[in-house]
């Protein structure tokens, strides 16, 4: 059976822009904290997106921000 969706440029559009609100967040909140805090930090920023991440998937994201950090 072929899957059955319309694609919808506007909605394409909002995901994107959300996800890159989402993405800018965490970010920001693991660059701000001290190392130790990152994930906690990460985890309370996609807690206000009404995402619930674990720990290990804070410290994932933390670590994403520290790296693509600017020099």
């Amino acid at each position: 059976m072929e899957p059955v969706y319309d694609f919808v440029p506007a909605a394409l559009d909002s995901t994107r822009r959300l996800l890159d609100g989402f993405r800018a967040a965490i970010t920001s909140a693991a660059r701000a904290a001290p190392p130790a805090m990152a994930p906690l930090a990460v985890q309370r920023a996609a807690a206000g997106w009404g995402i619930n991440l674990t720990v290990a998937e804070a410290w994932i994201h933390g670590r994403r921000a520290a790296r693509l950090a600017p020099a």
